[in-house]
């Protein structure tokens, strides 16, 4: 197969979970991954990536445009290009594209401002311009990948066409339970984690959609609990809290040995796509504290059904569900998460649960293989599962 990748950033840029997920696909597929500093130092240009105005989006969608169609011109059609949904918005190519659906813009946005979190800047890009941008090539792709029921959903609402649903797997060869008590503790000694105190786990920003200040809020008020923040990105932040430790550089490698040091691990996300690092967290057999979010926003009706106007929390096979984002709700998440760890309360099997849900590794590839040889061949997508709700 003649297949190129096209994501934003390298493989080795933030390492989000976008990152991850297109090094997978450049290892399944073994192709180039195009991203737009290539793009922009094949054009000679200058331009600052990190410039944020209202219109720099567009910018750089029409720079990898301008690339895309002149390589195409000069080397021919490729058999199929993989893309982040915001990359070809512009692009007139011949070459078959299969967009990423991974991030719900619009909905994000939406919330921000009804929390009076963002200002006008932001209000654009965002908002009202990725989601066009996202429209635009969802019009132009020949196949619409959707990371979880939500976004099938985002996809449809923003542009009418239906997408297949192939979630992000889990490598549970290289993510599993270590339960062996003295390397744990040597793990936590080399990276400064105390031997015998509980620990939570988080990998996020300090971006504006985050929801991090909930997350200062749940450190500080359980000053008992050791907090590992996995910074996405870098940075030179540094944590006032004696409780806590951040850690950059992250890479599936130092991931792995965080989840090991951990007890639980939190998501205080609202609103989000991808939800690659629970799943991750999951096949390490560790109890998650998340939001009805991304991919657990897809029984968001059940948990509604099952929701206690008192705790505000529901037990799940994986972990506990935070309905509302609420301090005293997520300290009654943690304290069920820790209690199940410890076999007092519910019986969460996290990674039993990766298997049952098809999150692993070897189905994702197998889906995304099948789905790439299919548009390739020209096969129309038919969705099963839409014809057997219209029967």
């Amino acid at each position: 197969m003649n297949i190129l990748l096209i994501n934003w950033e390298g493989i080795n840029a933030m390492q989000g979970e976008s990152q991850f997920l297109f090094s997978h696909l450049q290892k399944m597929f073994d192709c180039e991954l195009l991203t737009l500093e290539r793009c922009i130092n094949s054009l000679d240009m200058k331009f600052n990536p990190q410039v944020r105005y209202k219109y720099s989006l567009i910018d750089k969608a029409l720079m990898i445009k301008e690339y895309m169609e002149t390589r195409e011109e000069l080397t021919g059609t490729l058999d199929a290009i993989i893309s982040d949904d915001l990359c070809l918005s512009f692009a007139n190519l011949k070459t078959p594209i299969i967009s990423i659906a991974d991030t719900p813009y619009f909905p994000i946005w939406n919330s921000l401002v009804s929390n009076g979190k963002t200002g006008k800047q932001e209000l654009y890009e965002f908002g009202i311009i990725r989601r066009e941008l996202q429209k635009q090539q969802y019009m132009k792709s020949k196949h619409i990948i959707s990371i979880n029921r939500f976004m099938k959903n985002y996809v449809k609402d923003a542009c009418g066409k239906t997408a297949e649903i192939i979630s992000p797997g889990v490598d549970m060869d290289f993510f599993f339970k270590k339960d062996n008590l003295e390397e744990t503790l040597e793990l936590k000694a080399k990276y400064g984690i105390p031997p015998f105190q509980d620990v939570g786990i988080a990998v996020t920003d300090f971006s504006i959609d985050t929801n991090w200040e909930m997350l200062a809020k749940i450190i500080r008020d359980n000053p008992k609990i050791f907090w590992i923040i996995g910074l996405i990105g870098g940075g030179g932040y540094k944590i006032k809290s004696p409780n806590a430790k951040i850690f950059t550089g992250i890479n599936e490698e130092l991931l792995r040995d965080l989840y090991w040091c951990s007890d639980f691990y939190i998501d205080t996300v609202p609103i989000r796509g991808s939800n690659l690092f629970s799943f991750q967290a999951m096949s390490c057999d560790l109890p998650i504290v998340t939001m009805p979010c991304g991919y657990f926003a897809e029984n968001e009706l059940t948990y509604e059904r099952e929701y206690n106007d008192e705790s505000g929390i529901v037990p799940t096979d994986c972990g506990i569900i935070v309905i509302k984002n609420d301090l005293n709700a997520f300290n009654l998440a943690i304290r069920d998460a820790l209690l199940s760890k410890k076999g007092e309360l519910y019986d969460l099997r996290p990674r039993d649960s990766i298997d049952q849900r098809c999150l692993d590794y070897d189905t994702f590839a197998a889906k995304y293989r099948a789905t790439i040889d299919s548009v390739i061949k020209g096969e129309e997508y038919v969705d099963l599962e839409m014809q057997y709700m219209q029967q």
